[in-house]
């Protein structure tokens, strides 16, 4: 079962167009715990941006044909008027989000979980059903199915709900899991 569980949580990312996914996995997996196990998709957002920012000084332009998190990162260095930089840390860009007043920058922040939670919680039990179908009627039956079979969370009224299997699993086995992502990140696109 195990395997089952580490296989479904990964299935998302082996597309090409996964950047903002594995951003999102990554801050889940550092962030579940027994008593953390809801988020909210402004959360979610955030978090994107959060994980994102490690690793900008190490990015050489967008991360694919169709990512907006690069430029959108730089846009919040322009926009604080340099009172954040590539080397800010977590909690500085944290405390910057939070007090962001920037109506553009605020609707690109959440525009990255337009998407991302959805596509993260498809694997292999039901990503047939969704081939071909268009994005939004995607995310309605992806938010459908993820109360109907064992997928990593359930979505619901944008938040997402970690399943319990799966999260004693991810708590038991976090540094693991978070080492694979950073290496899938930087195989992906920093070592490209």
């Amino acid at each position: 079962m195990p395997d089952k569980i580490k296989q479904s949580i990964f299935y998302s990312l082996k597309y090409r167009s996964s950047s903002y996914k594995c951003f999102l996995l990554l801050y889940l997996l550092k962030r579940i715990t027994d008593k953390k196990r809801e988020f909210s998709f402004n959360e979610l957002s955030k978090g994107i941006v959060l994980e994102a920012w490690n690793y900008l000084p190490y990015f050489d332009g967008p991360l694919t044909k169709i990512d907006d998190l690069f430029d959108l990162c730089l846009d919040l260095i322009e926009v604080s008027s340099n009172a954040l930089t590539a080397y800010s840390t977590e909690q500085q860009v944290s405390n910057y989000l939070d007090c962001l007043q920037d109506k553009g920058i605020n609707r690109r922040i959440k525009n990255l979980c337009l998407i991302a939670p959805y596509r993260l919680d498809i694997n292999e039990s039901i990503a047939g059903f969704l081939h071909g179908v268009v994005d939004r009627k995607k995310n309605g039956l992806v938010e459908e199915y993820s109360h109907q079979y064992e997928l990593f969370y359930e979505i619901d009224k944008k938040k997402i709900t970690i399943n319990p299997v799966y999260l004693k699993y991810i708590v038991n086995n976090r540094a693991s899991l978070v080492e694979e992502v950073k290496q899938f990140i930087e195989r992906r696109y920093i070592d490209k």
